[in-house]
C-alpha cells in the first residue's frame, strides 16, 4: 500500500515516471503476496495515472485487468472504483455506451456495500458515482448534463476533499467553455485554480491552465473576466 500510495501522489504531481515505478513496485509485492484484492487496486491506479497521462487505452487495459483480478470475489467498494474509472477512461476514448455502461454496472456495486473489511482504500460511495458521471458527460461534450451533474455532487461532496473539489470545478469550467458560457467558465476556473494551489494539484492546475489557453486564442480574449482569470495563474 505504500507503494500504491506514491503512486498516487507522484501521478497528481504529474511525475508519471516515478508513478509508473511505484507501481511496478506495488504489482510486485501484491504478485508475492497473492493477494487478489492488492493487485487488482494497483492495477487500477495504474489505470488512473495513464487516465491523467491521457492515454485512455493504457488505461482501459489496466483497468479491466483490475476488474478481472477480483471477478467473483465480492470487494464491491473496490470493484466500484474501478468501474468508475474505466467509464472515464472509456469516455476519453469517445466510447458513450461503454462510459455509461461501466456507471450503471458502479451503482450496482454500490448496493453490495456492507460490513465485509476491504484494505486496498479505494474510494466509492453515491457521491463519486455523480461525480463520475458529471466528469464523463463533460469529456462527451454533454455540456449541460455535465453542469447539472457537477452541481449535484459539489452539493454533496466532502468538503475537506479539497483535491476532488477542485477537480469537478475544472471539469465545471470546461463545461461552461463549451457552452461559451465565458465569465461563469472563467470565474469557475478561478475557484478551481485557488483550491488546486492549496493542495499542489497540478493535474488540476494543468487542466486550467489548458481552458486558459483556449480562452486567450478565442474572441473573448478582451473580456474582463478572462483577463482576471489569466492574471490569477500568472502569479
Amino acid at each position: 500500500m505504500s507503494h500504491q500510495l506514491q503512486n498516487c501522489i507522484a501521478r497528481d504531481k504529474l511525475e508519471f515516471p516515478q508513478a509508473h515505478y511505484a507501481f511496478r513496485k506495488a504489482h510486485e509485492a501484491a504478485i508475492e503476496l497473492g493477494n487478489e484484492e492488492f493487485l487488482a487496486a494497483a492495477l487500477a491506479r495504474e489505470g488512473v495515472t495513464y487516465i491523467q497521462e491521457r492515454n485512455p487505452r493504457e488505461a482501459i487495459k489496466h483497468l479491466s485487468g483490475a476488474i478481472n483480478c477480483i471477478h467473483y470475489k465480492g470487494l464491491p467498494n473496490l470493484k466500484g472504483h474501478i468501474l468508475q474509472a474505466l467509464a472515464e477512461a472509456h469516455s476519453m476514448a469517445g466510447n458513450s455506451q461503454e462510459s455509461w455502461r461501466n456507471l450503471g454496472l458502479a451503482e450496482r456495486a454500490l448496493e453490495s456495500l456492507g460490513d465485509v473489511p476491504e484494505y486496498s482504500l479505494a474510494r466509492f460511495n453515491a457521491a463519486s458515482i455523480t461525480a463520475h458521471r458529471g466528469i464523463v458527460a463533460a469529456q462527451l461534450k454533454e455540456h449541460s448534463y455535465a453542469i447539472t451533474l457537477l452541481n449535484k455532487s459539489l452539493m454533496g461532496y466532502d468538503p475537506t476533499m479539497i483535491r476532488d473539489r477542485a477537480r469537478l470545478l475544472a471539469q465545471k469550467a470546461e463545461a461552461f467553455l463549451g457552452l461559451e458560457r465565458i465569465e461563469e467558465c472563467a470565474a469557475t476556473a478561478e475557484e478551481a485554480v485557488t483550491l488546486a494551489r492549496s493542495v499542489r494539484s497540478n493535474r488540476t492546475i494543468t487542466l486550467i491552465e489548458s481552458i486558459s489557453d483556449s480562452l486567450r486564442d478565442s474572441r473573448w480574449r478582451k473580456e474582463p473576466s478572462v483577463a482576471r482569470l489569466h492574471g490569477v495563474l500568472a502569479i
